[in-house]
């Protein structure tokens, strides 16, 4: 899945912050060539320097999320070397929003349908100016600086959207529960599974319906959902885990859930698998 577009790496207030779509998605055909721009705004006083870097994306359990080069070949349905940047540095003067062309070009004869995918990676560029041997005592701050991934993907032809889950498990906190399922698209396509969990207390009535954000997840790749149940209340519970891909069926899972008033043992750990049981 695509955790937060926007990777920790800036100050927004005093830098460039990507306005446009920061995940440009289109369904092409083989042969086709198409340009979109990524729209950069500096609401500073002052010039700013950026750099866009072409990297490739992978997703990880538990929001990991990996930009790996190009070449280091990670996956098999990179589009890197389908995309062309007139230039990779831009100075974008103060209050002015400067649009960056790219192309994206999809090669005749793939090999397999489905989606391609990575990323253009806006980050800061300052010029930092070199330190003379005599120049005294030095001044060290220390800031916050964004980088952004406007992930690029296209998808060739049509597939069916397949889901599997694995691993559910509670995350049982004392103001803070959820429970977290393993995500792997099965399919050729990128998916946005909506995931949900119907709840019923010890007398069967329902004690809610509770949703995870859904977000998108490339082909055969991995993710971890969370279901937030901050607002449920402590005690037993029979649940029904629903992941819909968008296909014709739905992946399912029945599980108990167990959340006993909190033990007053500081070094218990907050992710407990045996708090939640499979049931047959």
């Amino acid at each position: 899945m695509l955790g937060a577009a926007l990777s920790a790496s800036s100050t927004s207030a005093q830098g460039v912050v990507v306005t446009s779509e920061l995940l440009e998605e289109i369904v092409a055909l083989p042969g086709q060539t198409y340009e979109r721009t990524i729209a950069l705004e500096n609401g500073s006083s002052t010039p700013q320097r950026v750099r866009i870097l072409q990297v490739d994306y992978v997703s990880g359990l538990d929001g990991a999320s990996y930009y790996p080069a190009p070449e280091d070949q990670t996956h098999a349905r990179s589009n890197a070397g389908w995309i062309a940047l007139p230039r990779t540095t831009y100075v974008v003067p103060p209050d002015t929003t400067v649009r960056v062309p790219y192309t994206v070009a999809v090669p005749d004869g793939l090999a397999e349908r489905g989606t391609y995918w990575s990323v253009l990676m806006v980050e800061p560029d300052p010029d930092v100016a070199p330190m003379e041997a005599d120049a005294g005592p030095v001044e060290i701050r220390v800031g916050h600086r964004f980088r952004y991934a406007v992930h690029v993907a296209a998808t060739i032809g049509a597939g069916a959207p397949a889901v599997s889950i694995a691993a559910p498990r509670l995350v049982d906190e004392v103001e803070s529960r959820a429970l977290k399922v393993d995500l792997r698209n099965e399919g050729t396509t990128i998916i946005r599974p909506d995931i949900w969990l119907e709840v019923f207390d010890a007398s069967g009535e329902s004690a809610g319906r509770f949703d995870a954000r859904p977000r998108p997840l490339y082909p055969a790749s991995v993710a971890t959902a969370i279901v937030d149940l901050d607002t449920l209340p402590r005690g037993s519970y029979s649940a029904l885990l629903f992941v819909d891909a968008g296909g014709d069926d739905l992946v399912g899972s029945r599980l108990t859930l167990e959340f006993p008033e909190p033990a007053p043992d500081p070094g218990s750990s907050p992710e407990t698998d045996d708090l939640l049981a499979p049931r047959p």
